[in-house]
């Protein structure tokens, strides 16, 4: 019983010096585009596709029918001539025929290859529009990822203005001691002190909650102890280029499948052509002379040609002109929306960039009236709570700049996110 007591305590000990793990923001990306849901359709697509396109290959192979036919009839055709030595047989009224009908195509003027040029170009935009969707998972997984960044600073600046009010009671603790301070003073600094776990507990447990939505999406395990690593941003030119953007390729192949989609319409339009065959079992066959069960056939070549579609080709070829109207216009307002969302981002780098040069500008003014707090806390001159205050303004400062720099580097990753770049 006390070896296994030992093994569990080792365990644990093992557990907790295990280094922790290191997340990234683009493994995220990838786990999300390769665990979501949607992302199964890819795959699901391409094999719809492939087997529309084997359905269509079959149209050149022969089209064979087994048929078959019994019938019975009130009257036959007699020929009766009385003058003659012989007799012409008499035919049955029951008749029978079973066999097989075979076509093969010839000609059909371009309809299977242009059905084909359809389903390709179809199924490509279709691949394209499930591509994107899954590109705009990232937008989600950068505002959970930067969450948890922001969470974890503030709880790291709680950590550390508690260590300074810690030390800090440490120091008084002789002072008041020696009857130099009050006890008040004590008990306002452990209760802030107190109030800082309090928010830290709170902190934490939003941190958690956001990792676990951040697993669900990206079927991983994180935990709160694991270091999520902020991205490094290089690029520092911004503008309104987007054409990188899936949604553009999307459209092309939506135009490209209207166009093929016309050219079928004009395939229509030409005569069709094939060959065909019967091998028959039955009676009466051709040979009326002979009314008794009998094999025969017949091979040929059959043109069909409409003619005259009552100008449904044309009224056709107009739809398409009006739903490449629309395609245009849905890609101008996309464009139109995500220019704005462009230039709302840029302006965020920008006034972050001024932010976090203010925010310097107050830490260093912070840091000097702590400083002068702090000795005439010692000496008396200033009261616990007004000691405090200054803290905890200092504290807010450094986190200030802290999270302003997280979201400046969020601001960059969603700027490069939504010109297609991430």
């Amino acid at each position: 019983m006390r070896k296994l007591s030992y093994i569990i305590i080792i365990f644990i000990l093992a557990v907790q010096i295990l280094p922790a793990e290191k997340v990234t923001l683009s493994e995220c990306y990838k786990s999300v585009i390769k665990y979501y849901p949607a992302a199964k359709q890819l795959e699901y697509q391409k094999t719809i596709s492939d087997l529309k396109i084997r359905n269509l290959n079959s149209k050149y192979y022969p089209d064979m029918n087994l048929i078959g036919q019994a019938t019975y009839q009130s009257d036959v055709t007699k020929l009766d001539f009385p003058n003659l030595i012989f007799k012409f047989p008499e035919q049955y009224k029951d008749q029978y025929k079973i066999g097989i009908n075979v076509d093969q195509l010839i000609w059909d003027g371009g309809i299977i290859s242009n059905s084909k040029d359809v389903e390709y170009v179809q199924s490509a935009a279709s691949l394209k529009k499930i591509e994107s969707d899954l590109y705009n998972l990232k937008q989600k997984i950068n505002e959970i990822y930067f969450s948890i960044l922001i969470l974890k600073i503030k709880i790291n600046q709680l950590e550390i203005t508690k260590n300074d009010l810690t030390e800090k009671l440490n120091t008084i603790k002789v002072r008041i001691n020696n009857g130099i301070l009050l006890q008040s003073n004590a008990d306002i600094l452990e209760a802030e002190i107190l109030k800082l776990q309090q928010t830290e507990d709170d902190l934490t447990t939003n941190v958690s909650n956001m990792i676990g939505t951040l697993n669900i999406l990206t079927n991983s395990s994180y935990s709160t102890d694991d270091e999520f690593e902020i991205p490094e941003i290089t690029n520092n030119q911004y503008s309104d280029s987007s054409k990188l953007r899936l949604e553009y390729e999307m459209f092309e192949l939506n135009r490209k499948s209207l166009d093929a989609v016309q050219g079928l319409n004009d395939a229509k339009l030409y005569p069709k052509i094939s060959i065909f065959g019967q091998g028959m079992y039955g009676r009466p066959g051709f040979n009326i002379f002979e009314p008794d069960f009998q094999t025969f056939y017949i091979v040929g070549i059959k043109a069909s040609w409409n003619i005259w579609n009552w100008n449904t080709g044309e009224r056709d070829n107009e739809i398409l002109k009006i739903q490449k109207d629309i395609l245009t216009s849905q890609e101008d307002q996309f464009s139109l929306n995500l220019s704005i969302a462009i230039h709302s981002q840029i302006n965020d780098i920008d006034k972050l960039g001024r932010t976090i040069e203010k925010d310097k500008q107050i830490i260093d003014l912070r840091q000097k009236i702590v400083a002068q707090a702090s000795s005439q806390f010692d000496n008396g001159v200033i009261t616990a709570i007004e000691y405090v205050s200054e803290v905890n303004s200092k504290s807010i400062a450094e986190q200030s700049l802290e999270i302003h720099k997280i979201e400046l580097i969020q601001a960059k990753i969603n700027y490069l996110t939504l010109i297609g770049k991430m």
